[in-house]
């Protein structure tokens, strides 16, 4: 065989095989543990224990906004929970079981969630990042606008971003799809900051 044409066999072969560890890389999946500290894989005795209450508030100067059919900002809100396990494989499980929103203007009168508790899967993406999924959600907007009408706000399931690489870690919603009923559909964006337990990273 000729000596380019060897070299063109071997450019191919090399890509091939790059091709295949990219496609292995991407499909990689990981166990998920609330670390105490930076270590991967966290050692048993640094994985916060199952039943960890979690408590997050949004992150200084942010809004809970939501766009649409209505249009609400609010400047405060606060997301409770707990974890129902230790050492998820794939994915760890949880509850979020409190959820509220204030000085949110006067667009509506209130805005309360409802249907505790939601079930949350957090996911590790790798990195000390990861998402965590909210199963059902809801959230009802009472008296709205001019005309007094009360929407409620609905999801099969929203997905949030989860940074672990900076200290409290940051969980943030962004353009989250809402259902909000016979008030059509709505966008929702969000920061917030997880004040407890601290310091917490996603790990394996």
């Amino acid at each position: 065989m000729k000596p380019f044409r060897l070299i063109g066999v071997a450019v191919v072969a090399s890509m091939v095989a790059m091709a295949f560890i990219g496609a292995s890389t991407a499909s990689a999946t990981f166990n998920t543990t609330l670390c105490k500290v930076k270590e991967d894989p966290c050692a048993a005795g640094n994985q916060y224990p199952s039943g960890t209450v979690l408590s997050g508030q949004l992150a200084a100067g942010k809004t809970a906004k939501l766009t649409g059919a209505l249009e609400v900002t609010c400047s405060a809100s606060t997301v409770s929970g707990k974890t129902e396990g230790t050492l998820g494989v794939t994915s760890l499980l949880g509850t979020i079981t409190g959820l509220t929103f204030t000085s949110c203007g006067s667009t509506c009168e209130s805005i309360t969630a409802e249907s505790f508790p939601y079930v949350s899967h957090l996911l590790n993406t790798g990195g000390l990042k990861g998402t965590l999924t909210v199963l059902n959600p809801k959230v009802t907007l009472k008296n709205c606008t001019i005309f007094k009408i009360t929407c409620t706000a609905t999801a099969a399931s929203v997905v949030l971003d989860v940074d672990t690489t900076v200290q409290p870690p940051t969980i943030k919603a962004i353009n989250e799809p809402l259902s909000l009923g016979a008030c059509g559909n709505g966008t929702w964006n969000a920061e917030y900051v997880l004040t407890s337990p601290s310091p917490a990273y996603i790990e394996s």
